[in-house]
């Protein structure tokens, strides 16, 4: 691609980089056109000049070529259109003794100008960068000339007013940012000659073009031939014969081919080059497309000026070419050739999508940057730093919806993006890249993504929440690699993933989430992630179920033992517990209407002990009867007793106080249409009732083993026999007492009501899901912890699935299985074990993660984000990456030091800090204490050899004196002082 460029273009690439100066140089000002003759401002000439020469100035006067009094910053074309720079000093018509004096002595003082008349003076620049030339002027020209202003007492007559500057720059900037927006994408329709061998190769058709006479031959007539050896990789080289070359830069352009009255093919993002370029005596050639977005139509597009595509032009110019205004207008000619042409629909879809994404999010991002407080002239020279990466880099942005490949282009650029003559050195504008414009547009521009919520964008998928997670992995890697950070986000992202997609890039946020969502004693209602740490007397009792003594009783004659539930069974048991709310939901078996729950009272009933078989019983006679029932009262009956009553008769048959107030819930308060909720110990519900009968009294218990059961009331069952988590309903954990009325405030409306319940069509197709972090996963005995467990991990052998397995746990004797909804995430620290150590059977049924070290996120998330990486001129990256390539070399990949020790240093005296608390004494213990070796890591300005020469052995000993003469002679290596050591010997 052609790389030169009109004084349009250069006007603006000046004007971008002087806006991009004043943000290191406040105080910098600089002349701008005043007038707008023939339309200059409308064009994009922001500087005096014309086509010719463009002349920048730098004091209070009209700044002009040869015309006034100036001191400018010209920029002159040679034959071939290369910019070539020079100062000039011109005072023509000066009458202020103290200007010429100022003049004459800044002449004299910068040296090396020629005198073209008395009072003009011209300095030319060696350089052939315009560039390094304006940045020459304004290091070193430029701050002569204003001490020579403040020391000639000039101030007030030279230095160009604050506001007026300020004033002609916010005009100037606002209407090239209008240019930008209106100028978005280029649509030029070409004449060219008609060819009845749809341009693929020279036809016998008359022309009507007056230039294609005699032995002429039109050069169009190959501009679809697609195997012509001239067109190479994905590049179409093709012909129109302009009179002018249209005023477009880049490739931004679409071309739609016109001949004959019809619209014939396109050409999509195309460079219009301003002169041919002969390929032999019969082909040339002035345009650059892309071949995937390049179609010649079999059936071409007629009556075009009746169906409007002409936008009101009676014909194409005469000058071979006319602009369409209006995308909408491309979009309607491409629609129309896709319908006439679904053999093409293909390519012609191609182009449309390039015209709608491209011109769409380009507009979209430049008015991001200005509602988001961005100043105009930065957001325009963030416009034009990604024009220059698409246009002469061919990088995809506007169309690129995936973040990670914008991240990594965003790393690639801060690395690379100052180096002179690299991979995005641009002669022409290097500014972009010595400023960090490049990389600072493209964060902008993911900035702009992430809180884009349109279609278009589309970056809902790059955040991968599509994808199916693991049930079971294990991050790994080498110590502070981010184990830890990426488990917070991976946990949020399982159990919340809503709140992960709205807040995945805010690290405060996700960390306050964990701890919310962190399982403790005291938030079993909100909990869902569970964290341990194995270590080498961590247990299966720790983990599944063990069994703890109980505080003896006065009575007990020997030691009992409680049950206690694991973290890994305490998790199952909630997510199988969310598992069977879902199922309640879904199946609908209850549905109040709101006026029902209004006046409804919830009483909390046992129905016998469910730690003990015998009053299994009990249950079962409620449920077959469609009863409650009571034990308290000593068989006693308290029909048609009122509650005074009913107290009084407790206290003549001595009865306690709790029987009492029991009896009377049961007897008086519990009303007809009132429901009961009965439990199965604290933490669950097994069923629920509506009451439909009041109190009776048996004077024969049903139950064999519980004769003091004779209190009844008549209920319908709207379920039973469930095991549903008690917060699924009530915002509490049950009490043990026998019967008690709930706190309405506290119960779960949706679970009751039907005009609160999602459609169970609606449901989500998983309940909440659940985390168990294990963290040092592979410094416990795995296989000891899992036990038989470690089958029940699988992904086909969890509950409800088509291998379903469960175990009978030891202790507590009953089922167990694992549900679906319950996520395992391990970490393990490569440089304590390997992964081959740990268990087949447990390898076999995670999947790894490695996290290696990544210095680029120093870059990126780092402190040090802000300075590339660097503190000074030390390089923290490349010691980084140094030294992790020596500990590879010298150990393995799995002792690498990971980036998160540099995270969180700014200064010098922080690296130290860092190195002297942490990288050493993991080298440490990386070489057994060898301090040669790690002086092989860091050099020998932070581990010095000596011999102790002072040390002598005990005169009296057994050791073989040749051996120990050669200890006495062993090299003894330890530390420096921190000031002598040397950062940057480091990979020097």
């Amino acid at each position: 691609m052609s790389e030169l460029k009109n004084s349009l273009e250069w006007s603006n690439e000046i004007l971008d980089y002087l806006v991009h100066k004043r943000l290191d140089k406040p105080n910098l000002k600089f002349w701008l056109r005043q007038r707008d003759t023939n339309n200059r401002f409308g064009e994009g000439y922001w500087f005096q000049g014309t086509d010719d020469y463009i002349a920048v100035g730098f004091v209070n006067a009209n700044a002009g070529n040869q015309s006034t009094r100036s001191v400018s910053f010209v920029v002159t074309f040679d034959e071939n259109g290369l910019p070539n720079s020079k100062i000039e000093v011109i005072f023509k018509q000066e009458e202020n003794e103290r200007l010429i004096s100022f003049y004459r002595k800044l002449v004299e003082t910068l040296s090396g100008f020629e005198q073209k008349s008395d009072i003009h003076y011209e300095k030319q620049y060696s350089s052939n960068d315009l560039f390094q030339c304006l940045d020459e002027f304004l290091t070193r020209d430029k701050p002569i000339m204003d001490n020579l202003i403040v020391e000639m007492n000039l101030q007030s007559i030279l230095e160009i007013p604050e506001k007026k500057f300020e004033r002609t720059l916010k005009k100037t900037l606002k209407i090239q940012a209008e240019l930008m927006a209106t100028d978005k994408l280029s649509i030029i329709l070409a004449n060219i000659t008609w060819n009845s061998k749809d341009w693929k190769e020279v036809s016998e058709d008359m022309s009507g073009h007056a230039w294609v006479g005699g032995d002429n031959i039109p050069h169009e007539s190959w501009n679809f031939d697609y195997d012509n050896p001239r067109n190479e990789g994905d590049n179409l080289y093709g012909f129109v014969k302009f009179t002018n070359a249209p005023k477009v830069t880049g490739n931004n352009n679409l071309i739609i081919f016109y001949s004959q009255g019809k619209i014939v093919g396109f050409y999509g993002k195309t460079e219009v080059l301003k002169d041919w370029v002969n390929i032999n005596e019969r082909e040339s050639y002035n345009l650059i497309a892309d071949k995937n977005l390049s179609v010649v139509l079999p059936n071409k597009i007629d009556n075009i000026k009746d169906k409007g595509y002409l936008e009101g032009l009676s014909r194409v110019g005469q000058i071979g070419f006319s602009y369409l205004k209006k995308p909408e207008t491309a979009i309607s000619i491409l629609d129309e050739a896709i319908e006439l042409n679904p053999e093409s629909s293909d390519a012609l879809n191609n182009i449309r999508k390039w015209i709608m994404e491209y011109d769409s999010m380009k507009d979209k991002f430049h008015k991001w940057l200005i509602e988001n407080g961005v100043e105009s002239g930065k957001a325009s020279a963030y416009i034009r730093a990604i024009d220059i990466l698409i246009n002469n880099f061919n990088i995809n942005i506007y169309t690129e919806n995936d973040l990670k490949a914008l991240e990594d282009l965003y790393i690639d650029l801060k690395l690379h993006q100052t180096e002179k003559n690299g991979k995005y050195y641009f002669a022409k504008a290097k500014s972009y890249g010595e400023g960090r414009f490049y990389s600072a547009a493209i964060r902008a521009y993911m900035d702009f993504l992430k809180g884009n919520t349109t279609k278009e964008s589309d970056i809902i998928t790059t955040l991968d929440m599509d994808k199916e997670i693991d049930l079971n992995q294990i991050f790994f890697g080498p110590p502070g690699t981010g184990k830890t950070y990426h488990t917070i986000n991976e946990a949020i992202k399982i159990v919340d993933p809503e709140f992960y997609k709205l807040n995945h890039d805010n690290r405060d946020n996700l960390k306050e989430r964990f701890k919310l969502l962190l399982l403790n004693n005291d938030n079993e209602d909100l909990g869902q992630i569970g964290f341990t740490t194995f270590h080498q007397s961590f247990s299966y009792e720790d983990f599944i179920e063990g069994i703890k003594p109980i505080e003896p009783k006065e009575d007990d004659t020997h030691l009992k033992y409680d049950i206690q539930e694991g973290i890994f069974k305490r998790v199952c048991r909630l997510a199988s517990d969310s598992l069977e709310g879902v199922s309640i939901h879904s199946e609908s078996l209850i549905s109040l209407s709101q006026e029902e729950y209004d006046k409804a009272h919830f009483y909390k009933m046992s129905l016998g002990n469910t730690q003990d078989e015998a009053d299994n019983e009990v249950y079962d006679y409620c449920i077959e009867n469609n009863v409650i029932t009571i034990g308290y009262g000593n068989g006693l009956d308290f029909t048609g007793k009122n509650e005074k009553e009913l107290r009084a008769f407790g206290e003549e048959n001595d009865l306690d106080s709790y029987p009492v107030t029991a009896m009377n819930l049961f007897s008086n308060y519990l009303k007809v249409d009132d429901y009961v909720v009965i439990s199965y110990g604290n933490l669950y519900v097994r069923a629920i009732a509506k009451v439909t009968g009041e109190y009776e009294y048996k004077e024969e218990s049903p139950f064999p083993n519980n004769s003091d059961w004779k209190h009844f009331r008549k209920v319908e069952w709207i379920f039973e026999n469930k095991k549903i988590g008690v917060k699924e309903i009530y915002n509490k954990n049950l009490q043990q007492q026998t019967i008690y009325k709930l706190e309405k405030k506290e119960i779960k409306p949706e679970f009751f009501v039907k005009e609160k319940k999602a459609n169970p069509l609606n449901l989500p197709k998983n309940p909440k899901n659940f985390v168990i972090i294990i963290d040092e996963i592979n410094r416990g005995n795995v296989s000891s912890i899992f036990g038989e467990l470690i089958t029940l991990i699988e992904k086909d052998k969890r509950a409800n699935k088509d291998e379903e397995l469960s175990v009978t746990l030891p202790y507590s004797k009953k089922e167990f299985k694992v549900p679906h909804n319950v996520y395992i995430i391990g970490t393990m620290n490569t440089a304590d074990r390997s992964i081959e150590a740990l268990d087949t059977a447990l390898r076999r049924r995670f999947s790894f993660r490695e996290m290696p070290p990544s210095p680029k996120l120093i870059l990126t998330e780092g402190k040090l984000k802000n300075t590339e990486g660097m503190i000074g001129d030390i390089n923290v990256v490349k010691i980084l990456d140094t030294i992790n390539d020596r500990i590879e070399k010298l150990i393995d990949k799995d002792h690498k030091i990971g980036h998160s020790y540099f995270l969180n240093i700014e200064t010098e005296d922080e690296l130290k800090d860092t190195f002297n608390d942490k990288v050493i004494p993991l080298l440490e213990e990386y070489f057994f204490g060898d301090f040669g070796k790690i002086s092989l890591v860091l050099g020998s300005s932070f581990i010095t050899k000596g011999t102790k020469a002072g040390v002598t052995f005990a005169k009296s000993n057994e050791y073989d004196p040749s051996i120990a003469n050669d200890l006495l002679e062993r090299s003894v290596y330890e530390v420096t002082s921190k000031d002598d050591w040397n950062f940057k010997a480091i990979y020097e």
